[in-house]
């Protein structure tokens, strides 16, 4: 008997042998790295290798959120970086063995030539990472980006209920999001598609619903992201225009979570860590009880091509216009800047560096190792867990 409008049984057991042997090979370079990142913060020197570059490729954005600073209230340093000189910058992150390239902003999709960046990445091997509101990704666009299991979109959205999401976010940016996800599962099955969800008052009360919404648009992964005062959100944080979206009790914020990320796991849904969860809601203490990897396991670059460890550590020592990316890691302005990332107590609540700092430690990873498997998963291969 035929087997038709799919893969045979030996077709999907190899594909599936294929996918394992990826991960384990996945793992064992993760090993190299993670024994050189060690030695390299032990040893005050550069690592030999940058597994993770976050690239604010603009800080236009067509949206302006009720606790964020883009673009109105972020500095201008000029002139954004040309696509040759971002194709410069990922031919080097090819040699400092690069794995995932994320790009973010403002709202990447502004530049016009994004499309083909992400292409340029993608033929260099590079796992690529969007974070998007989702209102510039149409038909069209998705039609541009060809399928794989290399890129992973993050779409921006709050609320389930629409007139909330868009009094904070903007017109429109409920409707985009849905849509463009939609669009996404239907024509690009193999790219990954999560959501991130900035959690404050306006929102605790419905966690749960999100992870729903999340479920039935079919998306592979919701993270919570508490409202806080450093890094991005530094720039508009208790500004008058700023409209409050700090709860009062960090406590419902973590029940909150505990049960919203519970949901997401039962759904077979990349969430946020359970330590991350923790650490959200635990105050300084428990945040200072971790050690931060920004400047070893990750580096920024903002639109005009200044790099620096994080965005509490902004600075213009480290040039990547005038040296290229290879030596501007490698170079003395750097080290300079881990010299703070090595010193630095901020009450630091960004998703994206301490969760990446969590899986440095191999207590933590031990504890739970099937989060390293699920973050592997998500975002560097087949996006939804098959649990």
């Amino acid at each position: 008997m035929s087997n038709r409008g799919g893969a045979s049984g030996g077709e999907q057991i190899l594909s599936r042998i294929s996918q394992i042997a990826g991960m384990a090979a996945q793992v064992g370079l993760l090993g190299i790295e993670f024994i050189d990142l060690h030695l390299a913060r032990l040893a005050r020197r550069s690592p030999m290798t940058m597994p993770l570059l976050m690239f604010e490729i603009t800080r236009r954005c067509n949206l302006s959120c009720q606790y964020c600073g883009y673009p109105r209230f972020y500095p201008d340093y000029g002139r954004e970086l040309s696509t040759e000189e971002v194709r410069a910058i990922l031919r080097d992150c090819v040699d400092l063995k690069t794995r995932i390239v994320s790009f973010g902003g403002g709202e990447p999709f502004m530049r016009p030539d994004f499309i083909e960046i992400v292409a340029f990445a993608r033929s260099l091997g590079l796992n690529v990472h969007i974070d998007s509101n989702g209102t510039m990704i149409d038909e069209e666009v998705v039609g541009a980006i060809p399928d794989g299991a290399d890129v992973t979109i993050i779409f921006s959205l709050d609320h389930p209920d629409a007139d909330v999401n868009d009094r904070v976010r903007g017109p429109g940016s409920h409707a985009g999001v849905t849509r463009a996800a939609r669009l996404l599962r239907e024509l690009r099955p193999s790219i990954s598609v999560g959501i991130n969800c900035v959690v404050g008052s306006h929102n605790v009360d419905c966690l749960e619903r999100m992870v729903e919404l999340a479920d039935g648009l079919g998306v592979g992964g919701i993270s919570f992201l508490p409202l806080h005062a450093n890094l991005q959100h530094q720039w508009r944080f208790g500004d008058d225009s700023c409209v409050p979206l700090v709860p009062a009790d960090p406590e419902t914020v973590h029940r909150a979570m505990l049960a919203a990320t519970a949901l997401a796991r039962s759904r077979g849904l990349h969430t946020n860590s359970r330590r991350f969860n923790s650490m959200a809601a635990g105050g300084p203490k428990s945040r200072r009880a971790f050690q931060c990897w920004a400047g070893y396991l990750f580096g920024n670059i903002d639109p005009y091509g200044n790099l620096f460890p994080c965005y509490d550590i902004m600075d213009k020592a480290s040039g990547v216009r005038e040296v290229g990316l290879k030596a501007a890691w490698r170079g003395p302005g750097m080290e300079r800047l881990r010299s703070r990332v090595r010193r630095c107590e901020a009450d630091c609540v960004s998703s994206g560096a301490i969760e990446a700092s969590l899986r440095m430690n191999p207590t933590i990873v031990a504890s739970d190792p099937v989060q390293l498997i699920e973050d592997l998963r998500f975002f560097l291969g087949s996006g939804r867990s098959r649990r």
